[in-house]
């Protein structure tokens, strides 16, 4: 049997802020394609789950989100059968998270904290430094829902430009309003909707300057795809 995180998972060579960096641009890719129809659909049809066919960039970034989410889990529980690699995996990915939040690149950071968070990632972070214990902590109260994800809000309210946020956030906002504005006021229901969709276009104005690096891409790409449990099996 090969050992599986030679084939899945991450490569610890690979400095964390360049695969935050081509994380950023594929989560920023993503967020750019949303459109206010796809939106105004998403809206309509809440709290019901629109189709792919209907609102494909919605669900292109839903998807990229849990497929991160996945990977992080799978390539922290590959680890745990050596301690100190297992502490390097964790240690690499919230690296990985810290350097996402540093370019403000809030869909990934959600993805991989909330997999750091996981019940079933707890073994590999026994090992963790206390630096980076308490990094992790910090990036967890970030994303965390008291207080109505009080502190994400505030994140994202002072963030700079470019910036990619949580969609998740931007999608309650619009099943909210469509559900909580009377039918007799459709000016008002517009007219909160369009403040939603400013939101975003202010965040689609500015991409991010560093260079793509294709390589890299391409093997963050292979991490995903073959942390589907039926890809895994063809290599074990």
């Amino acid at each position: 049997m090969l050992d599986q995180l030679d084939f899945l998972s991450i490569d610890l060579s690979i400095d964390a802020i360049i695969i935050a960096q081509q994380l950023t641009l594929i989560a920023a890719d993503l967020y750019h394609g949303l459109t206010l129809a796809e939106c105004e659909v998403w809206q309509s049809l809440s709290p019901h789950t629109p189709s792919p066919t209907q609102t494909p960039h919605i669900n292109a970034v839903i998807n990229h989100s849990n497929e991160l989410r996945i990977w992080v889990l799978r390539t922290l529980k590959l680890s745990t059968d050596k301690k100190e690699q297992a502490a390097q995996v964790a240690s690499h990915i919230i690296d990985i998270a810290d350097s996402c939040l540093a370019l403000n690149n809030f869909s990934t950071l959600f993805s991989i904290v909330s997999a750091l968070t996981d019940e079933h990632s707890q073994r590999p972070l026994m090992g963790l430094k206390a630096k980076v214990r308490s990094r992790l902590t910090y990036l967890q109260e970030l994303i965390s829902s008291k207080r109505g994800f009080w502190h994400y809000r505030q994140a994202i309210r002072t963030a700079s430009l470019p910036c990619v946020p949580f969609l998740g956030f931007t999608l309650t906002d619009l099943s909210f309003i469509g559900a909580g504005t009377p039918q007799s006021k459709p000016d008002i229901k517009r007219l909160k909707t369009a403040e939603v969709w400013g939101s975003m276009q202010r965040f689609q104005s500015e991409r991010y300057q560093f260079d793509t690096k294709p390589d890299v891409q391409i093997l963050i790409r292979f991490w995903i795809e073959l942390s589907h449990p039926e890809e895994i099996k063809r290599f074990v």
